[in-house]
């Protein structure tokens, strides 16, 4: 019988639960799994569960509306049924550079939206009714 592999994610002896926001200011908070053994350039690497990856994929496309920014600095995340996959695009692509792909974790099922790409920032639990919750993110593919 072959076991699966697991990632840092799934091992409580390198991440954890926790709530992150993106650089501080921008979006969130959203809860996650971090990396408790690693950091990007000193932000946190977080990975979420596919609501809570809704949440983020429709905050970026907010971010966007609210600078009237067409993905010239924001990069936006959309799910794609067809992949079971966010898509990435934006944040200063040009038009002919590829989306970049954020497929589930094989083994705990969670998506790493702008880990290791974005400045994460570990922020207290939020008190009950203080989180929006927007999950109507731009959707391709369904």
């Amino acid at each position: 019988m072959e076991t699966a592999t697991k990632c840092a994610y799934c091992d409580p002896a390198t991440s954890a639960e926790a709530w992150v926001n993106i650089d501080e200011e921008y979006g969130g908070p959203y809860k996650a799994r971090i990396m408790t053994h690693y950091r990007w350039n000193g932000w946190a690497v977080p990975a979420f569960e596919y609501k809570e990856a809704l949440r983020v994929a429709a905050d970026t496309h907010l971010l966007g509306a609210k600078y009237n920014d067409r993905g010239d600095a924001v990069e936006f995340a959309s799910y794609d049924a067809t992949r079971n996959a966010f898509v990435m695009t934006g944040g200063g692509r040009s038009e002919d550079d590829k989306p970049y792909i954020v497929e589930s974790t094989p083994c705990c099922g969670l998506y790493e939206i702008g880990a290791m790409n974005w400045t994460w920032v570990q922020v207290e639990k939020p008190e009950i009714g203080e989180t929006e919750i927007n999950i109507s993110a731009h959707l391709i593919g369904v």
